[in-house]
């Protein structure tokens, strides 16, 4: 065997036992953060009214799971992660401090692309609207819009001012291309949401 053929048989070698190495620590950690998530999701949902619901999926990239939280009626969601092992608000709704000028139900989310669909309630017959959520700095704000009368669909992009947010029309190509930035292909997964029953944290949080 030349030199060359031992160095570099060599070099693969320490490069498998170091992959070695470290892909099971990266794993473990990934599995901790995890853990330590649902752990922290089934204390808090165990001091909430047992008329809540909740969701457990992965919105954002990491490998840590969210926990939505939704209490019917008073129109209250809340979405939480797990940041530097605490939990993080990234997302807040209910009708006497809201952004936005209705209550809404948040039906489906891109799995790991950061981003979800809510449904607003207000409307006339033959109206429905769907605005999509997004993850900027640290929390979810809505970025885009799209609405269908019985005679056209508008579609829109959200800006803030003050308080609330408002919309200003858009084309249906710069629509389409603003969603496919941040969610690529991806399509949307309905959200499927389990009432907040000690069996249900058991099996949605262990």
């Amino acid at each position: 065997m030349t030199k060359k053929l031992i160095r570099n048989a060599a070099l693969f070698l320490c490069m498998a036992l170091l992959a070695q190495t470290l892909l099971p620590a990266n794993c473990v950690q990934a599995a901790s953060k995890k853990s330590k998530a649902l752990k922290a999701y089934k204390s808090y949902m165990q001091k909430q009214s047992k008329d809540s619901i909740f969701a457990v999926l992965y919105l954002d990239k990491d490998a840590v799971p969210e926990l939505i939280y939704y209490l019917p009626g008073k129109e209250i969601y809340k979405i939480y992660t797990l940041k530097n092992n605490q939990m993080k608000q990234a997302y807040s709704f209910d009708l006497i401090n809201n952004e936005m000028p209705e209550g809404h139900e948040i039906t489906h989310y891109y799995k790991k692309k950061g981003a979800f669909i809510s449904i607003p309630h207000a409307g006339a017959v033959g109206y429905s609207g769907k605005n999509y959520y997004m993850y900027k700095n640290n929390k979810y704000v809505p970025v885009l819009g799209r609405a269908k009368s019985p005679e056209s669909v508008r579609y829109c992009s959200f800006f803030k001012r003050g308080k609330y947010y408002l919309t200003t029309t858009v084309t249906k190509s710069q629509f389409e291309k603003a969603l496919k930035k941040q969610v690529g292909t991806k399509k949307a997964t309905k959200i499927k949401y389990f009432s907040n029953t000690a069996a249900n944290r058991n099996k949605q949080m262990r």
